[in-house]
């Protein structure tokens, strides 16, 4: 049964000091300085608030002052200490939430501060649902007629999709013609000046050197371009928020799309090199796509950056975070890395390896952050997701079947897509572990089967009996391990072919991912 007017009145009277003496603050005393704060002479009897206390009687609704002085008097000697507590007290007794204006009131303004920030983050309580409010703001009709659509006998999906289908293009306006337009040409220099640096063996130094001078080129201006389009001024969730400084926001979404371009750029790097490896011709299509990869992971960047900030710090503060401003260096320094030592990297051994060497130091970097600060810049999903591309890149060179290949990517797909929607739940030696002990038993597994089998129980069994504080999974990731063990099976038995058994542990993924998606995020899509 919830509490009523009277018992949290009781309850913040017992909790205030009386001003007079060391006691706590009695019926009478809050009659009396509850007349004071409204200039009743003779003030309100204790006979008054213990009616209300009691639920005898109980403030009119027109009495709004009263209200308020009674709060201010609470406040004051200390009967409670939040804006949440006070609402609490009007919502027990059917009045209305203070007003912006009743909190200032009441409340100094830093306190107003802090509530309303708190109140906003607790609107956006993952990255995903940011990122959907972010997509969305500009076409507010659209917004209000997919929360429109939750109404109804569920599941609202089909709803949601006619709307998406009906008014995806309601209130599109010139300037969204121009901002395609931009973004188009930002493809398009993006593909001019950065695929040639993708496409091995160069003839000779002189093509090399003018292929690596247009990516340095790309480098420093298409994430550039990228973070101007990407609107962050109108986003509701920065309109929002007290003291954000635009100058500083503008700065942190330059610096989250040059980190967001990186990390696209190295992602369709990996991916060129393992065609390198394989004797596959460079595609058009999938340069296409893997631009839009690119600037897709830039435009990501630009919005996330800064508001992984804020949830950390709760606040925008170049103290907090201009360390990686160096990010706007990495297309010049990697330029100079490449052409001195290009041909390294297109060795089947030696390539893989160091791509590997450095995205650990990366994913060790942003670990480090982590504990020192409970956030990170990059979510630790896109580094895990970026790690494991380059080890599914190495094991495409030594694996004798596609089935190995598609196991270690499905495996490491699905870590990457639960630490994204929050079902891991991993502290700092954790990550250590996992990391230290995922290459330990790639290793076992290169030298001999048997050991690396032998190995993975001794593993298995470590964690379960001491590791579980520091790295926990979801039941649907053990369902993930459990239909890899199963396939593993029969295939050993020669049931299937090596084609097949890919192709059921894929399915099989894919469906309990979505599984965990629609639970996490949409649970009202059953």
């Amino acid at each position: 049964m919830a509490p009523s007017f009277g018992s949290i009145l009781r309850k913040y009277r017992e909790n205030s000091k009386d001003p007079n003496s060391p006691r706590r603050l009695s019926q009478e005393n809050l009659g009396e300085l509850l007349g004071e704060e409204l200039g009743i002479y003779g003030g309100y009897s204790g006979t008054s608030v213990s009616y209300w206390e009691n639920g005898k009687t109980q403030i009119h609704a027109n009495e709004r002052a009263t209200l308020m002085a009674l709060l201010r008097v609470l406040y004051r000697h200390g009967g409670f200490s939040t804006i949440q507590e006070a609402n609490a007290l009007l919502d027990a007794g059917n009045y209305k939430s203070l007003s912006v204006e009743e909190q200032k009131q009441i409340f100094p303004k830093n306190l107003i501060e802090e509530s309303r920030n708190s109140s906003i983050l607790d609107k956006y309580p993952n990255w995903i649902l940011f990122l959907s409010k972010s997509i969305f703001f500009e076409n507010q009709d659209l917004a209000d007629k997919l929360a429109g659509a939750e109404e109804g006998p569920p599941p609202s999906w089909p709803r949601k999709l006619v709307v998406l289908i009906n008014g995806g293009m309601n209130g599109w306006s010139s300037n969204h013609t121009l901002r395609l337009f931009l973004w188009a040409l930002a493809w398009l220099l993006g593909y001019w000046l950065l695929f040639p640096s993708l496409r091995w063996p160069f003839a000779d130094q002189t093509q090399a050197l003018s292929a690596i001078a247009l990516y340095i080129a790309g480098a420093l201006s298409v994430p550039a371009l990228a973070s101007l389009l990407t609107n962050t001024r109108d986003n509701p969730f920065w309109k929002e928020l007290y003291h954000t400084d635009q100058l500083i926001l503008r700065l942190y979404t330059h610096q989250g799309g040059f980190v967001g371009f990186h990390l696209g750029y190295f992602m369709v790097f990996a991916m060129s090199l393992a065609g390198y490896y394989f004797g596959a011709k460079a595609a058009l299509w999938l340069e296409i796509f893997g631009m839009l990869g690119i600037l897709g992971c830039a435009y990501l960047g630009a919005q996330l950056t800064p508001y992984n900030l804020w949830r950390a710090y709760q606040r925008l503060d170049l103290a907090d975070g201009a360390i990686f401003f160096v990010f706007i260096l990495l297309g010049p320094a990697w330029g100079y890395f490449f052409y001195t030592e290009y041909l390294t990297f297109l060795d089947p051994f030696f390539g893989p390896l160091m791509t590997l060497s450095a995205c650990a130091l990366l994913i060790f970097g942003m670990a480090w952050q982590n504990r020192k600060t409970g956030s990170t810049l990059i979510p630790t999903h896109w580094w895990v997701f970026l790690g494991g591309l380059i080890v599914v890149l190495y094991q495409m060179t030594v694996a004798i079947s596609i089935f190995s290949v598609v196991a270690l990517a499905g495996i490491l797909i699905s870590l990457s897509v639960l630490l994204a929607l929050g079902s891991i739940q991993i502290t700092f030696r954790g990550l250590i572990g996992f990391l230290t002990a995922s290459v330990l038993l790639q290793l076992a597994f290169s030298f001999n089967p048997w050991l690396g089998r032998a190995a993975t129980i001794l593993t298995l069994f470590c964690w379960w009996r001491w590791g579980r504080k520091y790295l926990s999974f979801p039941f649907v990731f053990g369902g993930i391990v459990a239909t890899l063990a199963g396939c593993i099976w029969i295939w050993n038995q020669q049931w299937v072919s090596d084609t097949e058994v890919s192709i059921i542990f894929g399915m099989a993924t894919a469906v309990l991912l979505l599984w965990e998606y629609r639970v996490n995020i949409f649970p009202d899509f059953s």
